[in-house]
């Protein structure tokens, strides 16, 4: 009885033994599932915010949209500050795990960088490239424009001017006007014709000299340029209605409602340009931002576990 009993206690000390290992082996798993989440979330939320945000303030929800893009930059704001409240609950219970406190301190710290440089270079994405293309696609075109006959008034809202195919340059009735930079404007006008106005002006900044002709803005020297688009920055308008004016004077022509045009041969071609220069601006930024996100992490993760050790060494000692 008393060897039953023995055979007894040990199958049953065994069966706890195996039951214990079992235990620590399902604990062991699951941290190492939460490790690798944590270490999938550190890695890819802030790339999502990166890109989230920096699309946002890029394109044409900043243009049409400004309230929702608010919103949208908010919300990823928030997922930060998330983050950050994490890292601090982590950081205070004595229970977490110290993979968990490292994820989260990163998560927090990336994911709060990503957000500030994202804000930034989307918004010089924005007014740098993407505005003048929004500007102009959001106004109107005109085809088949006759400076001789059309007024400027009856256009104030183009974006893009086709004019005529008999059109050109009259760089001798150029004149500048210099207030720091000098402003340039030479007037639209039919070959071989009069006008009684002088409504359509090519402009520039500092593409010309106080001499007579000497204009030399946009593709003012192309012989199949016949088109324009609208001059985007309204604050340089007063300097070239100075110039205008001085024109005015100096040739004795009128001028009622002037339009100012950046002359050029394909002005669908140009503002595209600037749509895929925007683009191409975003991709590359996302590009770097994930190479350098992804080494950032690395090299805290490698720097936090030095540390770690460090402090258990010494603590040992």
């Amino acid at each position: 009885m008393a060897s039953q009993q023995n055979d007894l206690d040990n199958v049953s000390s065994l069966y706890g033994t195996l039951e214990a290992q079992s235990e620590a082996q399902d604990n062991s798993g699951q941290h190492a599932n939460v490790s690798i989440t944590l270490a999938l979330t550190t890695v890819l939320l802030p790339l999502a915010i990166f890109a989230v945000v920096h699309a946002t303030l890029s394109f044409q929800l900043h243009y049409h949209q400004w309230e929702t893009a608010c919103l949208i930059v908010l919300i990823c704001l928030a997922l930060v500050v998330l983050c950050g409240m994490l890292a601090a609950r982590a950081r205070k219970n004595k229970a977490a795990k110290p993979q968990s406190v490292k994820f989260t301190n990163i998560l927090f710290c990336t994911g709060l960088l990503a957000w500030v440089i994202a804000v930034i270079l989307g918004n010089v994405n924005f007014f740098c490239t993407a505005l003048s293309y929004y500007k102009i696609t959001g106004r109107n075109m005109y085809p088949s424009v006759d400076p001789s006959i059309t007024s400027g008034q009856t256009v104030m809202d183009a974006g893009r001017l086709l004019f005529t195919s008999s059109t050109h340059l009259d760089v001798s009735l150029s004149m500048g006007h210099r207030n720091n930079k000098m402003y340039c404007v030479a007037p639209v006008v039919i070959a071989n014709q009069s006008s009684l106005w002088y409504d359509f002006w090519a402009v520039g900044v500092d593409c010309c000299s106080s001499q007579r002709g000497s204009f030399k803005c946009g593709e003012y020297d192309n012989p199949a340029a016949h088109s324009g688009l609208s001059w985007e920055d309204n604050t340089q308008f007063a300097y070239f209605q100075l110039a205008v004016q001085q024109a005015q004077a100096a040739f004795n022509i009128t001028s009622k409602h002037p339009i100012f045009i950046r002359w050029m041969e394909n002005p669908v071609a140009f503002i595209h340009a600037k749509y895929d220069a925007s683009v191409s601006y975003f991709v590359k930024c996302c590009v770097i931002f994930c190479v350098v996100h992804i080494f950032l992490v690395g090299l805290l993760s490698i720097l936090t576990v030095r540390v770690n050790l460090s402090t258990k060494s010494n603590g040992k000692v």
